[in-house]
């Protein structure tokens, strides 16, 4: 790529469930019916990847990838996506490495599309659950940054690093946290991070 080394990678995945434990929680937003797939039901993954990978100059590599999730079962005559499934999801590297690796470091982005829900509380048709023909309603699309540096010596390492660097949280991961007993409690919708941004320092040992 541009006369510099690179490497490219792509596949595709499908796969036909024809018996297959279904939790569907589409169902109610009160319960989570455990069954089987029933029977001319029809569930399937379909996957793709593709990954490139080039050395933009002498130390500093670069790297991408894009992923597909199409994530389907018949839920009680519904053919839907798979809860909480991100379809879309990119994935981003640069790294740097001085001569002999004695610095290295990297900054790592993760993106992750829009995600189907379940129906919450008090929403939905019969029972609270999914309306047939209606929009399901999804998470925000998102994305997390993370970044480490690292020391090399002779015989152990020392490395700093940071995770979620943006500090993109989940707002209310928990409905109805504040009353657990209560009709409006759900702690089955969490779809991202519930931790904010996070330092961290350490060492690592080589024996030979």
């Amino acid at each position: 790529m541009l006369g510099r080394p690179a490497t490219f990678v792509a596949d595709y995945y499908h796969t036909e469930f024809q018996n297959q434990v279904v939790a569907d929680a589409y169902y109610s937003p009160y319960q989570l019916n455990i069954s089987n797939l029933l029977p001319g039901g029809r569930s399937y993954s379909r996957s793709f990847q593709a990954e490139v990978q080039v050395e933009l100059v002498k130390g500093l590599e670069a790297k991408a990838a894009y992923k597909y999730l199409d994530v389907r079962t018949d839920y009680t005559g519904q053919l839907l996506p798979r809860p909480l499934t991100s379809p879309h999801r990119i994935f981003a590297n640069i790294a740097y490495a001085t001569a002999f690796d004695k610095w290295r470091a990297d900054l790592t982005m993760q993106g992750f599309g829009k995600r189907p829900l379940a129906m919450s509380p008090g929403e939905g048709g019969q029972h609270g659950g999914h309306v047939p023909g209606q929009p399901l309603p999804r998470a925000p699309r998102f994305a997390l940054f993370n970044t480490q540096v690292t020391r090399a010596f002779k015989h152990w390492e020392a490395y700093i690093g940071v995770e979620n660097l943006t500090n993109y949280r989940q707002r209310d991961p928990i409905m109805g946290a504040n009353d657990p007993f209560g009709p409006n409690f759900d702690a089955a919708m969490v779809w991202g991070p519930v931790y904010g941004r996070m330092a961290y320092v350490g060492f690592r040992f080589r024996l030979e």
